[in-house]
């Protein structure tokens, strides 16, 4: 799917219009995707309100969480005016599905559900630009909970997210996976303790929950399915991708953790048997230090994005969430997988596995048995 070559800029892409909205709910929606899917860490001050932080840490607010769906609706079309315009070279057209997937990846921890549908650029047929309406399915990936227990709570649910194409033939589904969610959304405790799981992938307790209701899902589909992911969703996307590769077509990771390097063979990991792979796309941006984790398949396309320090967050952390791929002056270049492999061996050897493992022991698990149940 992708010539490996030399670095290449691509052109100015935003998903936000230049437009702020009047509403004082439908601005904080504004600022927190201009962040997010353009990248301006510098809107940090204008998200920073009480009615945000408690929708975050303490409530939700589904009246808020609904001005962020309007305003992704807008900024999708936005994009999409954008997209039809662009002169349709190879780079761009790379450019574009990066940074499209990855505005698709935030979509998770704005309470999507059944009810609403989103109007989406896909690059249809490798021919043309096309809005296309797709309906949501959440997939619940855990045990549902009818209620608290000692070690489990009402909220201990992770769901995964399809997107159906809605009368269309030859687009896509999706099938996205949240990263490590906030405090006020559904399965928080379960991505952090999956994040942190000594001797295991990073969220592979959340995958091997849901392994089989994954697979069902895709059988029922009559579309291609594209697997989607950030973080810890990019991280469970790739291991759907190296145990049921065989059912999907794509793969697309951001800044996600990569394998852990077993002992052992891991029983997930059918990757060498997969005849007909999927194309597995792996995006590290900036300084990122979570996509620097894990081991990777040499067949998978890695890209590394280089914004210009301007661009770029203050700490490293920052860049773990922003989106670089729509600036102009953003360098994507092709890392080798071999080479990401050895080039962070002692990173993955001391923090995936010895300070994972240590962190894991002496926080997780002394909070999750000691502390949680009383709370």
């Amino acid at each position: 799917m992708e010539n490996k070559g030399n670095s290449f800029y691509g052109t100015s892409l935003k998903f936000l219009p230049s437009e702020v909205p009047q509403s004082t709910y439908e601005q904080y929606a504004y600022y927190v995707l201009a962040m997010l899917c353009d990248g301006a860490h510098n809107h940090w001050g204008k998200i920073l309100h009480l009615p945000v932080f408690k929708a975050l840490l303490i409530k939700n607010n589904p009246e808020l969480l609904k001005c962020v769906r309007d305003v992704y609706r807008e900024g999708f079309h936005h994009l999409f005016g954008q997209l039809t315009a662009m002169e349709q070279k190879p780079e761009y057209l790379t450019q574009a599905q990066i940074f499209l997937n990855n505005c698709m990846t935030f979509l998770p921890y704005f309470d999507l559900n059944s009810r609403e549908t989103f109007r989406i650029p896909q690059w249809i047929e490798n021919q043309r630009w096309e809005e296309v309406e797709y309906r949501i399915e959440p997939i619940l990936m855990t045990s549902p909970k009818k209620g608290s227990h000692w070690f489990t709570k009402k909220s201990d649910l992770y769901y995964a997210y399809g997107f159906v194409p809605v009368d269309h033939s030859t687009a896509p589904c999706h099938l996205l996976f949240i990263g490590t969610p906030h405090p006020t959304h559904w399965g928080c405790w379960l991505g952090i303790k999956s994040d942190l799981q000594a001797h295991k992938t990073v969220g592979e307790a959340l995958y091997r929950a849901g392994r089989d209701v994954l697979a069902n899902w895709i059988a029922r589909q009559n579309h291609e399915v594209h697997a989607l992911g950030i973080s810890l969703g990019g991280s469970i996307s790739l291991l759907l991708g190296i145990d049921q590769g065989d059912k999907i077509k794509q793969v697309h990771a951001y800044n996600p953790a990569g394998l852990y390097h077993y002992k052992h063979h891991n029983d997930l990991d059918k990757w060498s048997a997969i005849k007909n792979k999927p194309y597995v796309r792996v995006i590290r941006q900036g300084n990122d230090p979570v996509s620097k984790l894990g081991l990777h398949k040499s067949e998978w396309d890695i890209f590394y994005l280089k914004p210009t320090k301007k661009k770029q967050g203050k700490i490293g952390i920052l860049d773990h969430a922003l989106n670089f791929a729509g600036e102009a002056d953003t360098e994507f270049s092709h890392i080798n997988p071999e080479d990401q492999n050895h080039n962070f061996r002692f990173f993955n050897k001391f923090v995936y596995g010895y300070a994972r493992t240590a962190l894991y022991r002496a926080a997780v698990l002394p909070y999750h048995y000691g502390v949680r149940p009383f709370l």
